[in-house]
């Protein structure tokens, strides 16, 4: 129902587009008329992976609802956890990509309201690495916090800037093979913090580098990140810093954003 209704308002937008566009010149009309049918592309696209997306995180709970019940039906403890714990991860995912499209609406609308207070950015790091903890372990992956002895304080939403780093740690889960490691990092500099996340994965092409925090990119090269990086930079700019990337193809990526630290230091 919210994808739809997402839809809906691009709908509206792109019919406005297109009556004002037919008031144009002619080199006006064609190049509008480019651009809309593009944008219609894209939606059809976004929609179709949204809804591939859904359902794939659907059936991963019916299935193993129904493994549940029939484990109960013998009592074997062991599989009903496992069970359980796939549907909590589908749940999860299928609610993550819902708040994205609550956050696209927000951007659209420049509605994003930040709470912040003042944080270690150090305990945020920590508490990422023991929440991917499970799936890290699972993949035989490594990831590890390289930061000084001292706190870095900085005045920021804590959701906020978890959800950027959880965003940025799963897409490096996301892409990387056997023997994956991810290096998280904080450093302080004059008036801001540096945060980093880099793996050895695969890598991202200099043509993608360009385009890879854009709404809706990862669709046009088929990469399953979603929006997550295009909402990230969305976050960060909020908080008055900014998000990059440095990557070669075949010796994985380094995404950097930097955040203002405290008032007080």
């Amino acid at each position: 129902m919210i994808a739809e209704a997402l839809l809906d308002n691009e709908r509206q937008e792109t019919d406005s587009n297109l009556r004002e566009e037919r008031a144009g010149t002619d080199v006006e009309s064609k190049h509008n008329s480019d651009r809309l049918t593009a944008a219609l592309i894209t939606r059809e696209q976004y929609r179709a992976i949204v809804s591939h997306d859904l359902k794939n995180s659907l059936i991963a709970i019916s299935i193993s609802t129904d493994l549940m019940r029939r484990d109960l039906n013998v009592n074997d403890s062991a599989s009903v956890l496992d069970n359980i714990g796939r549907i909590e991860r589908s749940v999860a995912g299928m609610g993550r990509m819902i708040s994205d499209l609550h956050d696209v609406e927000r951007m659209a609308h420049d509605k994003l309201l930040l709470k912040l207070e003042r944080i270690d950015l150090r305990s945020l790091l920590q508490e990422c690495v023991d929440i991917f903890a499970p799936v890290v372990a699972s993949k035989s992956f490594s990831m590890t916090i390289h930061t000084g002895p001292e706190p870095i304080f900085a005045d920021v939403d804590y959701d906020r800037i978890h959800q950027v780093l959880s965003n940025l740690i799963g897409n490096a889960l996301k892409i990387m093979t056997k023997r994956g490691t991810i290096d998280l990092s904080v450093r302080k500099q004059e008036t801001q913090a540096e945060i980093s996340i880099t793996d050895n994965g695969p890598g991202i092409s200099e043509q993608a580098k360009a385009h890879i925090f854009e709404r809706f990119w990862q669709l046009k090269i088929n990469d399953r990140r979603g929006l997550g990086l295009y909402i990230a930079k969305w976050i960060v700019e909020a908080h008055k810093g900014r998000i990059w990337v440095t990557s070669e193809v075949g010796k994985g990526s380094r995404f950097s954003f930097t955040i203002p630290l405290a008032i007080s230091n």
